[in-house]
């Protein structure tokens, strides 16, 4: 599950659309009283996305076969 905190909002923190993530880190944990976050941007940085476990890697496709066996085969 994550949470999704409009970029906006921590602009007294000091944090923009711009700013380094290890410091959005910094002032997300200190905002949340949580030990260990993960952080991200999403939405051309309009939004910082908390995760709260190690997101997942990304799913690799697998990929598509024209059937079974090469047309020689057949």
């Amino acid at each position: 599950m994550s949470l999704y905190i409009k970029t906006e909002d921590y602009r007294k923190h000091g944090i923009s659309k711009y700013s380094d993530l290890s410091i959005v880190r910094a002032v997300v944990q200190e905002e949340l009283k949580m030990e260990r976050v993960f952080v991200s941007f999403v939405n051309r940085h309009e939004y910082i996305r908390v995760d709260f476990l190690s997101p997942r890697p990304p799913r690799r496709q697998r990929k598509r076969g024209t059937g079974r066996g090469t047309p020689e085969e057949k």
